[in-house]
């Protein structure tokens, strides 16, 4: 079950962020989830940050960088780091991608205020490695911010992850954002995410924009 549980972690973490604007944005959220596979519910908030050509995502333990060529991943717990080309990254991709099939979305008659924006509820289903998985998801339309804001990341690093392309169409067709999710499988919850705050900022702060110094690259 932990394995199953990261792997539910990964394509949820897969589906948060954008690519290509003309305006500089920020978007911060709680993450709760057993990401050890040692059946505690951790909770940690994760900052995002996005620019028309780079992409920030940094929590308590990593910082990762997502431009128009490679994807570099930062472990502030041990100082160390990697950087991969999509080409490079493609097995993986493949990997989580066969773990997801058969997505389905429909929206139900119920609305919640969740922060200051009025939700919509949805449920999604899906198999994650052969297992049921459900999905609350409560999106919120009219909020001033692009519909695919936590989406659109996968035009580069999932081109060729049908799955996971036909899930995030038909999240954008509903013409909102995500606001809330809550993931089960096998009717017990593996992860959720809230969104806190999503605001559009001037530009992203040097100390942010830098990638860390002194980190030694990952072994293979």
């Amino acid at each position: 079950m932990g394995n199953l549980k990261r792997s539910a972690l990964m394509i949820a973490v897969l589906v948060m962020t954008a690519f290509v604007f003309s305006k500089n944005y920020y978007v911060k959220q709680i993450l709760i989830a057993d990401a050890n596979g040692d059946g505690k519910m951790d909770s940690t908030y994760q900052e995002t940050y996005i620019s028309d050509k780079l992409i920030i995502i940094s929590d308590e333990f990593s910082r990762s960088y997502i431009d128009d060529e490679s994807f570099t991943f930062y472990n502030t717990s041990d100082s160390s780091y990697f950087k991969k080309t999509y080409e490079e990254l493609e097995e993986v991709m493949n990997s989580t991608d066969s773990q997801l099939s058969n997505f389905e979305l429909t929206k139900t008659a119920e609305t919640k205020k969740i922060g200051p924006w009025q939700t919509a509820k949805y449920l999604g289903k899906a198999k994650v490695m052969d297992m049921e998985m459900s999905l609350d998801m409560y999106i919120a339309k009219d909020t001033g911010f692009p519909a695919d804001l936590m989406i659109r990341q996968q035009d580069k690093m999932q081109k060729k992850s049908k799955n996971i392309k036909i899930m995030t169409d038909k999240i954008k067709a509903t013409g909102g954002i995500v606001v809330k999710e809550v993931a089960r499988i096998g009717g017990e919850v593996v992860s959720e995410k809230e969104i806190k705050t999503m605001k559009v900022i001037d530009k992203i702060e040097s100390k942010v924009a830098q990638k860390p110094k002194g980190f030694k690259e990952m072994k293979k």
